[in-house]
């Protein structure tokens, strides 16, 4: 993937996201400084399909019924966009564009 890219993001190893739940991780979203354009969070469930369902409050097509069919197994990607500063979003503040499970 990194040959996909222009430059090397900035990677944050954050200890607080180990067992996060909902209320943690959604705190850490608020935490990120605004001059971060995209945010990448990678954890483990349930928190992070929690997260991605909580934030979702539009979706293209029949995504959220698939996220939640799906059960979010290892390996998910759930991909979502806001708008407005980090430290205001809250739950239904994005939109699920896309999402991918293994089979």
């Amino acid at each position: 993937m990194a040959a996909e890219l222009a430059a090397r993001p900035r990677t944050v190893f954050e200890e607080r996201l180990y067992e996060a739940g909902l209320g943690e991780l959604l705190a850490l979203v608020n935490e990120t400084s605004d001059d971060v354009g995209d945010l990448l969070v990678l954890g483990g469930n349930p928190g992070v399909h929690a997260l991605a369902d909580a934030l979702t409050g539009e979706a293209e097509g029949d995504l959220p019924a698939r996220m939640n069919r799906s059960g979010f197994p290892t390996a998910s990607i759930a991909v979502l966009t806001c708008t407005g500063p980090w430290k205001a979003v809250e739950h239904g503040a994005a939109t699920l564009v896309a999402f991918w499970a293994p089979r």
